[in-house]
């Protein structure tokens, strides 16, 4: 027989967060796993960052403070590579559409780890590869010249090989600019519950918090994140602390630590990220440290972007 849709499921949700005792009525929690390199290197507290490419997943209403009139980024990475092998894909973009609207743009999809399949006999059969993927818009605009708005709709599937699931999300998400600080806030993944078949499972929706302060010194630059979140399913609170010195804007060093909960989110980790800036192309890489005992550890993220 088969291997059964329920048991696929929870080994989706296992390898998903990589923890020993996930709930298992949270589905698609590959959405708030961080799948760019900016965002690993700075142990995912991004949700207060300037604007860049990848606004879209951590906070829309940033994007239209953006400086450029177009920027787009492509990331490839592997989370858990030790232990799940797990790959991640992420497109984001962003489009100015007037000095106070902008339009952003994100694709992601989180390849699993092969899944041996039997036959009634305990025979293998062959090998399965579940897949799950997410892709949106938002749009931000600026209510004043330090506040801005952004809300995003997300159609999210799920393929878990012998049945498939699919909902609807939205976020929505505020930032507020003073100087050299900035303040972000976010609600992400909220919406319907995913079902496959006669079980549902509610959406791993989470709220975000958190600033980012940049130390301008001469020609070169040095900024500070930190954001405390809320994962509304598990009532657990996690975080991250990041930092970023840039040297005459072509090289970019980052460092982060993420903090959690490891028996209900992502596992905490610790990681370090070199960016290089040639022009209107942006080159980024993330590796995560967190020792062999922890999941995350040896995962990285490569990142390309344009902007123009």
């Amino acid at each position: 027989m088969k291997i059964t849709t329920k048991l696929l499921l929870i080994t989706i949700i296992l390898t998903g967060f990589s923890v020993n005792n996930a709930k298992a009525q949270t589905g698609v929690t590959f959405q708030n796993v961080p799948g760019d390199a900016y965002t690993v290197s700075r142990g995912g507290a991004t949700v207060g960052s300037g604007a860049n490419s990848f606004s879209f997943f951590s906070n829309t209403s940033v994007a239209v403070f953006s400086e450029n009139d177009f920027s787009a980024g492509f990331s490839y990475g592997k989370w858990c590579p030790d232990a799940n092998d797990n790959t991640i894909i992420n497109f984001g973009t962003i489009i100015k559409l007037s000095s106070k609207m902008s339009l952003s743009a994100g694709f992601k999809n989180f390849g699993y780890n092969y899944i041996t399949t039997t036959n009634s006999l305990g025979i293998p059969e062959g090998e399965v590869s579940p897949k799950e993927m997410s892709i949106g818009i938002g749009i931000a605009y600026k209510l004043t010249t330090k506040l801005s708005m952004g809300v995003n709709v997300n159609y999210i599937s799920s393929d878990l090989i012998y049945e498939d699931a699919s909902a609807v999300a939205f976020d929505l998400s505020a930032t507020y600019i003073i100087d050299d600080l900035n303040l972000g806030l976010s609600a992400s993944n909220v919406g319907s519950k995913i079902e496959y078949g006669n079980n549902k499972y509610d959406l791993p929706s989470i709220i975000k918090a958190g600033g980012q302060y940049t130390f301008n010194l001469g020609k070169n630059s040095f900024s500070t994140n930190l954001e405390g979140d809320y994962w509304l399913n598990e009532s657990t609170l996690s975080g991250g602390i990041g930092g970023e010195f840039m040297y005459k804007n072509y090289v970019a060093i980052r460092a982060g630590y993420h903090f959690a909960d490891e028996q209900k989110t992502i596992p905490s980790y610790t990681s370090v990220g070199l960016g290089v800036i040639l022009k209107c192309i942006n080159l980024d890489f993330a590796y995560i440290l967190s020792g062999s005992n922890s999941a995350p550890d040896n995962g990285f993220n490569l990142s390309m972007g344009i902007t123009l």
